[in-house]
């Protein structure tokens, strides 16, 4: 199972952590009132974050939905100033965004059914291939779908239907639990020759790396992200973070911003309260706190109850974030006023 640590070591998800904590003071603000977002509406975001966003390592997507190539940006690396920029800027657009050593691509139309089959046929040829039985059945065996991909990479709180965002992501995570069976099917789905087969492999293989800044800071882990606009449970305050392609086929991890409820202590093994360095954000009366799932493996089409192990962070030793200064921007930007 992945760490805690390698979750949160990187530009990226700090920064995420940081957008949400400021669409939490926005959220706060509305509670008890006709516009605070239902459970299941989307909207529980802030100025930066309205559209969600959904990242996934550069080099491991070849073409985009109109089967053109992607070519990484030009240019010789990031520093931490402007991936922060450019990372601000891609959640101002709908689709994918693409992270590479020498930038960001956003707004990257994705083919749904590409990836789809690709992952279904993973998963098929798994199962076939662990049989040991050499007669067939009276019928062929069923074709794992997009929605049973989808159902092992999502909470249980999270109800079908399920969107084409959700759907995208838990099809690229099985992808990106088997990138040897992603590049074989891949480069014949494609139909890749005279080197591009090369330009394939490259790319997958590169994508299994952290991207690192033009100092040697990490920028971003080799992990598919995606930023949710829906709460999706009461105790929720804004959009989840579903963190993607980090293990075997169903390990994914969640990252939430949830009121501290005894409900939620119940769930960690030995703890009775709450710290003062573990509330990130204090408003109207409410606290918020940040809270880190890891899910483990599983089989298509389920999702195991047992297992699951649930961290409260605590900034000073999971963050270092600079949560007066995040506070003092949100009250600039949603016009609060100090209490």
């Amino acid at each position: 199972m992945i760490t805690k640590k390698e979750i949160l070591d990187s530009e990226l998800m700090r920064l995420l952590i940081e957008i949400r904590l400021d669409s939490a003071y926005r959220l706060l603000s509305l509670k008890g009132t006709m516009n605070y977002p239902k459970v299941d509406e989307e909207g529980a975001t802030g100025d930066l974050d309205n559209k969600g966003s959904l990242f996934i390592p550069g080099g491991f997507v070849f073409e985009d939905s109109n089967r053109r190539s992607i070519k990484p940006p030009e240019g010789k690396g990031l520093s931490i100033e402007q991936f922060r920029k450019d990372i601000v800027e891609s959640m101002k657009y709908d689709n994918a965004t693409l992270i590479y050593p020498e930038g960001v691509n956003r707004g990257i139309n994705l083919d749904n059914g590409f990836f789809s089959h690709i992952a279904s046929n993973i998963l098929g040829n798994k199962e076939a291939a662990s049989k040991r039985k050499l007669s067939l059945g009276t019928s062929p065996p069923q074709r794992i779908t997009s929605d049973e991909i989808a159902h092992s990479y999502t909470p249980g709180y999270v109800l079908p239907p399920y969107g084409s965002r959700n759907l995208l992501g838990s099809c690229i995570s099985a992808c990106l639990a088997e990138p040897l069976m992603y590049y074989s099917l891949g480069k014949e789905m494609l139909g890749l020759r005279n080197g591009s087969e090369n330009k394939f492999w490259e790319g997958i293989k590169n994508s299994k790396n952290p991207v690192l800044s033009n100092d040697g800071k990490v920028l971003s882990q080799p992990y598919a992200i995606i930023c949710h606009n829906t709460r999706y449970k009461e105790e929720i305050v804004c959009g989840i973070i579903r963190i993607l392609g980090i293990g075997k086929f169903g390990e994914f991890a969640t990252l939430t911003f949830e009121e501290p409820t005894l409900s939620l202590m119940k769930d960690i093994e030995g703890r009775t309260q709450y710290h003062e360095d573990e509330i990130l954000a204090s408003y109207n009366g409410y606290d918020v706190v940040g809270v880190l799932r890891f899910y483990p493996r599983t089989n298509p089409g389920k999702r195991v109850k047992k297992g699951l192990t649930t961290t409260i962070l605590s900034n000073e030793k999971d963050l270092g974030l600079d949560l007066e200064g995040i506070k003092k921007r949100a009250f600039e930007r949603y016009k609060l006023s100090r209490q």
